[in-house]
């Protein structure tokens, strides 16, 4: 089954116009890990933004190596322990969603301590969002952190959407531009 699926995966990442797509989203393709051919083909892009939504991952070790991506988007899937840090091959990572997933311990956070820019997490639904000092520490741990699952250090609701523009280097980012969406 799995096959089949990575081979529309490839069809339709290879339809795509390499030099205008800044954005690709995967939705339900079940897969452990990204397959080699798939990291292949989107290491050929000029991406700011990749989710990876509802693909029963359980490991990031073959994430495409992008430094310009500055937003990624892993909801519903079976992430746990360690595989934050290999996120760290995104130095200029802005905005992080893992919402979902199966992180239960502040140290699987600590690993995004080296993200320099991250300055939005969403980590709703994972067993660590419901520790007592999870706020807390993910502030203490996360220094440029702004935003925690939508709420700010001092617990004030801030509702992003789709409108949101992303500034970074003085470029504007609209993550409705260029959006790709496989499902």
């Amino acid at each position: 089954m799995f096959e089949e699926t990575e081979r529309q995966l490839l069809k339709f990442l290879r339809s795509l116009a390499k030099d205008s797509t800044e954005e690709i989203i995967i939705e339900d393709a079940e897969m452990d890990c990204i397959p080699d051919s798939i990291k292949a083909e989107l290491e050929k892009f000029s991406l700011l933004s990749l989710q990876l939504n509802k693909c029963k991952l359980k490991s990031l070790s073959n994430l495409p190596d992008s430094k310009s991506i500055i937003r990624v988007c892993l909801d519903h899937n079976q992430l746990s322990g360690k595989e934050l840090s290999k996120l760290n091959i995104y130095p200029n990572l802005v905005a992080l969603s893992i919402m979902d997933n199966q992180f239960d311990s502040i140290e699987d956070i600590k690993q995004l301590a080296l993200l320099n820019h991250l300055s939005q997490l969403n980590v709703y639904r994972n067993p660590v969002a419901d520790q007592p000092k999870f706020r807390q520490e993910t502030f203490e741990v996360l220094s440029k952190l702004v935003l925690l699952d939508n709420l700010s250090k001092t617990g004030d609701e801030i509702q992003l959407n789709e409108e949101v523009k992303i500034s970074k280097n003085l470029e504007t980012i609209d993550p409705s531009d260029q959006r790709k969406i496989i499902g």
